[in-house]
């Protein structure tokens, strides 16, 4: 049989050639992978897989530092909290020393008399009054519940004195001492009597 003919005798058109052999036309013919050739993946997968891990690590990221910047505002807000418990404590003290020295004309010589109730106003008893002395007994542990109470110059017939309280915002006794009567910065204070 002729290659030229089909089954019906129709002859086949004429291919043009060249010295290599038939010359086939690339728009009609599509070159067929064979076990020679190789066959080449699209990049643009590769790059989109990149860019949504990149992507993920990111949001990973941006919610870690999320959750560092919220622990550390509430433990500001706590430190705050709680200086500010320890101030108006300090404040209620003062109260009572106030109304004390509007009653006896002095000032209270023990911390005991802080809890006595003076026209309706006494220090609750789960604030502790510790007596001032030159080291504070003020810490950390203690500074929540805890102020300091120190006699003007002697506690004898005392005409003042200072209370103090604990800045969990510095983490220190706090350096905004709260004066009674004629006490001030340069005066001298003692602990008072038990």
């Amino acid at each position: 049989m002729d290659p030229n003919t089909e089954l019906n005798s129709t002859p086949m058109p004429e291919q043009p050639t060249n010295q290599y052999g038939p010359q086939l036309s690339p728009a009609t013919e599509p070159i067929q992978p064979t076990s020679q050739t190789a066959v080449v993946k699209p990049v643009k997968h590769n790059k989109i897989l990149i860019i949504a891990l990149v992507a993920i690590l990111m949001f990973i990221a941006l919610g870690l530092v999320a959750r560092w910047v919220t622990l550390s505002a509430n433990r500001k807000i706590v430190a705050i909290t709680r200086t500010t418990s320890a101030q108006s404590d300090a404040y209620k003290a003062k109260l009572v020393a106030e109304l004390y020295d509007a009653e006896n004309e002095i000032y209270p010589a023990t911390t005991q008399v802080f809890y006595v109730d003076l026209f309706g106003s006494k220090l609750k008893t789960d604030i502790i009054l510790l007596p001032g002395t030159e080291t504070s007994p003020l810490n950390s542990n203690n500074g929540g519940d805890h102020i300091t109470w120190s006699c003007l110059e002697t506690c004898n017939k005392t005409q003042g004195g200072k209370i103090t309280y604990w800045d969990f915002k510095t983490n220190a006794v706090s350096t905004d001492v709260i004066y009674v009567g004629d006490a001030n910065s340069n005066s001298t204070f003692v602990a008072p009597m038990n």
